[in-house]
């Protein structure tokens, strides 16, 4: 389950400098594509002019099993279901081949939460800080850059206690945007 963050200001379209929002981050409500279990969310902000479209995966079934766990260490590039038709889960790439994210920071999930959207606003707030350094050491590039985040859903979470949060750097807020071609500057 996946979804990118979405909210007020932004498009990302233009060559400015991105840098995430100085206001934070509001969560919006637009569906987009995600398949991996532990759930991905898309930061969304590119960097530098605010929060980018938002949404959520449908919940997960409770007859289902659960899709693996997945996070990546930092510094690993990787393609993702929420931002690329061609893969059904998170696939590490050679980072100097074409590829969707390149994961920043780890960061520990603590806490208690009764939705999915109280998981999710935290795996925002957790990623914001790294966001917001690493955008800073980015030299200006004529691109812009979004938040991702690959999290465990709310059952995996309560259930088997995995609680890491991978967050990511990628060029694209869409399905089968701009990749990454090299490692992040």
């Amino acid at each position: 389950m996946g979804f990118p963050a979405s909210g007020a200001g932004g498009t990302g379209n233009g060559p400015e400098r991105s840098e995430p929002p100085v206001g934070g981050i509001v969560v919006g409500a637009l569906l987009v594509l995600a398949v991996v279990i532990g759930g991905i969310v898309w930061l969304g902000h590119d960097a530098g002019t605010g929060p980018g479209p938002t949404g959520h995966g449908p919940p997960p079934s409770s007859s289902a099993t659960p899709p693996p766990y997945v996070a990546l260490k930092p510094g690993t590039c990787f393609d993702t279901p929420g931002l690329n038709s061609h893969v059904a889960r998170e696939t590490v790439r050679p980072c100097t081949a074409p590829h969707d994210a390149e994961v920043i920071s780890d960061e520990t999930l603590t806490g208690s939460f009764a939705t999915e959207k109280q998981l999710q606003v935290k795996v925002l707030a957790l990623c914001d800080p790294d966001t917001r350094q690493r955008m800073r050491s980015i030299p200006e590039n004529g691109r812009s850059y979004y938040a991702y985040a690959i999290y465990p859903s709310l059952s995996t979470y309560q259930v088997q206690g995995e609680d890491t949060v991978s967050c990511a750097l990628t060029l694209s807020n869409s399905t089968d945007g701009k990749q990454l071609t090299d490692r992040l500057p």
